[in-house]
């Protein structure tokens, strides 16, 4: 019978180690467009499946300190938009997001937008 103490490990990547360190690009052509107390956020899709959701953030321009990081709720790999909702009309915002797989984070995009009044 063989026990825990005689077992050889010859495997150098344990149960519970990721088989992928490698974090996410950062993601490409993200673009915004602002409505009526609303940002719609567009971005290229990355092909990259372990990509398991997208971060946001934002600013006035102007102003020093970025709101904290901000998951999009319910998004993968294969998302590539969202919407902002609850921003200042007439304020010029500049947004962050990023990817975020096992490992970490990617570096983060970054566009601006301005939301305006409706007609």
């Amino acid at each position: 019978m063989r026990t825990a103490t005689d077992t050889a490990v010859s495997d150098p990547v344990g149960l519970f180690a990721s088989t992928d360190d490698t974090v996410p690009a950062a993601p490409g052509g993200l673009t915004a467009v602002g409505g009526d107390g609303w940002v719609d956020l567009s971005w290229d899709n990355p092909a990259d499946s372990s990509i398991i959701e997208y971060q946001l953030r934002e600013k006035p321009v102007g102003v020093t300190d970025w709101r904290c990081w901000r998951r999009i709720h319910s998004s993968t790999h294969v998302t590539t938009s969202y919407t902002m909702p609850g921003i200042t009309n007439g304020l010029r915002y500049q947004v962050q997001l990023r990817a975020l797989n096992a490992a970490d984070a990617s570096n983060p995009s970054q566009t601006t937008a301005t939301p305006t009044p409706g007609p």
